[in-house]
């Protein structure tokens, strides 16, 4: 299922406007606090996101070669997908160093941030769900090898915030979670 399930909750990826940028940009990312070189989700990143993605209702910036697609909904920062080995930003977890690798297995992430809160195998990946402030911010960690750390997605109301995703998922734990 991984990343793109998110999708369903959202326009079809034909109506998400996209721009690519080739230029540089140094990009911090605080999963801990969630956010983005000092935005938070649900704030409107003006100083890194051009504004024809933040004025779009649904919008995607991708600085290609930085490992980074930056989305947006209705003006504000709405998720960041990040494929971890082409990933050229920071990583940090409540202000301090945060090191994460495409050698990193579950167990490793899980030494990290804990037991997740719902854990899904399937078709051969693992994806690793850890939901925060009751449900309105989810972190999630793709192995899609079932072994090393591929993807982190960090995204306002996640995917198993809607209840068909939950049963999708086979979610048995009660929502929203503590």
């Amino acid at each position: 299922m991984g990343f793109l399930s998110f999708f369903n909750r959202r326009p079809a990826p034909s109506e998400v406007f996209v721009k690519k940028s080739v230029e540089p940009i140094d990009i911090e990312i605080d999963l801990g606090w969630f956010r983005l070189n000092g935005v938070s989700l649900g704030e409107a990143p003006a100083s890194i996101v051009p504004k024809e993605v933040i004025n779009s209702a649904s919008g995607v910036f991708e600085l290609v070669g930085q490992g980074i697609e930056i989305g947006m909904e209705h003006g504000v920062f709405d998720h960041a997908f990040i494929t971890l080995a082409d990933f050229t930003g920071t990583l940090s977890w409540k202000g301090g160093p945060l090191t994460l690798s495409p050698q990193m297995n579950e167990r490793d992430v899980q030494a990290i941030f804990g037991e997740p809160y719902w854990t899904d195998r399937s078709g051969g990946e693992t994806l690793l769900f850890y939901e925060y402030l009751v449900g309105q911010v989810e972190l999630q960690f793709e192995f899609p090898d079932a072994q090393g750390l591929t993807f982190v997605t960090l995204l306002r109301n996640g995917v198993l915030s809607v209840t068909e995703q939950r049963a999708a998922y086979g979610v048995t734990k009660s929502w929203p979670p503590d």
